[in-house]
């Protein structure tokens, strides 16, 4: 009849409903769906960025390019390890974390158990630390006690390629010398195998892995890296006639060996230049850094394959970075970092998002970044809030998820960076510079002799006209351009070197500016 349903008819349907209703039933919750995503942060250690190249690190350079993004300009807020690292862990510049320096160290941390670590973890992540740590560490907790938020510790206890000492499972057991015994190996190995491990578990990891190369050592092992960093068996006969990068067809248009350092500040401008034999060991460690590099790459290319084989790739975020640039030769430092030139600061950062995240990922992005921004967007990602059960940070750097084509694409136009270093050479307080890709300005707290009063010493350059800082352009001459850019500079440094937090983001302060 028309308008009713038969009995099998109705049975049909009935039955129908019943499919769709069960299949609903077990379908994926939506959350599950979008799950927080793996993340993987790899730092390298005093890598710089003309070392980040396709010839030096071809797996590293080819997976990031197809799948990823480079950012161009990209520096530290504190160019040597242990500031650098505690930078990353906090979120923070130094003036408000507190670490300056390599000595004291992860001592002198603020809110130890208030780190990246800390705020994953309560986000509901498995984290786990391989490789190397913040400097002095273990002076204070012992290396076998696994730092804040850490859920894994593998963790390196003697800085050192073979020979070495790594906590793990509340112990430090010492490594042999030989070739399976490689840090750089065995630190690949459990990253892949943790990774393995993780497949079809719910609870997302986050992964840190620090790795010592392309450090230099001092080893007992004799060959040409002694006393540079020490490649992996396999790599030992690679680069060994590669030339170090020089600017310039003239000694005076070359960072290299700078002709003239008497504009610079005098803990930099007495500074004899490099002959012979200072040159050649300035090649020595340039060429073991690279073939160091080595074992890294093949370190990523596993991660890549681990993730793959247990269906991760799709859901993970991948970052690389270098704790601090370095100096090979440039302004005659020949084996140097903490300085606040290109050399020293600028460090390769790659990331690679789960597709979720932006389907076409710009190739490179121009904008100033830190590293303290690597923070933000991991918190962004895990959705982590910056706190303990405690208290809160106030994160200094910037989500890198909007840039990146995944959240607020907003960028302060013309951002300028602080870059901030603790006591060394001949500096008697910490000095403070402003950095962006078109200048560097930079204040050194001077003292020659221990008698001699402080001195504040100033330079700044302009990197369009200048990009080899070869011309310091402090003082400018009254009422010209260049004075006024100088007078701009330092009205923002002094903001900066106390700023705390990003506005918009966290409460304004009464006693402390915005960060940019």
């Amino acid at each position: 009849m028309p308008g009713t349903i038969s009995n099998r008819s109705g049975g049909l349907l009935a039955a129908a409903f019943g499919l769709l209703l069960a299949l609903l039933l077990w379908a994926p919750a939506p959350a599950e769906a979008a799950r927080q995503p793996n993340v993987i942060v790899i730092t390298t250690d005093d890598q710089t960025l003309e070392e980040m190249r396709p010839e030096v690190m071809p797996f590293t350079s080819s997976f990031f390019a197809r799948q990823g993004t480079t950012f161009s300009n990209a520096v530290v807020v504190s160019p040597s390890c242990c500031p650098s690292r505690a930078a990353y862990l906090s979120g923070e510049y130094p003036h408000n974390n507190g670490v300056f320096a390599n000595s004291p160290g992860y001592p002198s941390l603020k809110q130890k158990s208030n780190t990246l670590p800390v705020w994953m973890k309560r986000a509901g992540y498995r984290t786990i630390h391989i490789g190397k740590y913040l400097n002095h560490y273990g002076d204070a907790d012992g290396w076998a006690t696994a730092a804040p938020g850490w859920k894994k510790w593998y963790t390196l206890a003697s800085y050192k390629y073979l020979g070495y000492r790594l906590a793990r499972g509340g112990i430090v057991k010492t490594f042999g010398d030989r070739n399976r015994d490689y840090l750089t190996r065995r630190l690949n190995t459990k990253t892949e195998n943790f990774i393995r491990r993780s497949a079809g578990k719910k609870q997302p990891f986050y992964i840190q892995l620090d790795q010592f190369a392309p450090h230099s050592e001092v080893s007992s092992t004799p060959g040409r890296c002694q006393e540079a960093a020490q490649p992996d068996p396999l790599d030992i006969g690679l680069f060994t006639d590669e030339p170090l990068p020089q600017d310039g067809l003239l000694p005076a248009d070359r960072s290299f060996n700078e002709e003239d350092l008497s504009d610079k500040s005098p803990a930099l401008a007495q500074r004899p230049a490099l002959g012979p034999d200072g040159i050649a060991k300035v090649e020595t460690r340039y060429r073991c850094q690279l073939a160091a590099l080595q074992g890294v790459d093949r370190g990523v290319q596993r991660i890549h394959e681990a993730l793959t084989a247990s269906g991760q790739l799709r859901n993970t975020a991948i970052f690389f970075t270098s704790d601090n640039g370095f100096f090979h030769g440039e302004h005659r430092l020949p084996n140097n970092k903490g300085f606040p030139y290109e050399e020293g600061i600028r460090v390769p950062l790659l990331a690679r998002l789960p597709p979720r995240y932006t389907l076409d990922p710009p190739e490179t992005i121009s904008e100033p970044v830190a590293n303290i921004d690597i923070t933000a967007s991991v918190a962004d990602l895990g959705d982590a809030e910056p706190c303990n059960a405690r208290a809160c940070r106030r994160l200094d750097g910037r989500s890198l998820l909007g840039l990146l084509g995944s959240g607020d694409p907003s960028w302060p136009e013309g951002r300028a960076l602080l870059v901030e270093q603790g006591r060394f050479q001949y500096f008697c307080q910490p000095y403070a510079s402003i950095w962006t890709p078109r200048s560097l300005y930079v204040e050194y707290p001077t003292q020659l002799q221990s008698t001699d009063p402080c001195k504040v010493e100033t330079e700044h350059y302009e990197m369009p006209t200048d990009p080899l800082q070869l011309q310091n352009r402090f003082p400018a001459q009254p009422g010209t351009g260049a004075a006024t850019r100088q007078a701009t500079l330092k009205l923002r440094l002094d903001r900066l070197r106390d700023c705390s937090g990003i506005e918009g983001r966290e409460e304004p302060l009464l006693d402390q500016p915005f960060c940019e």
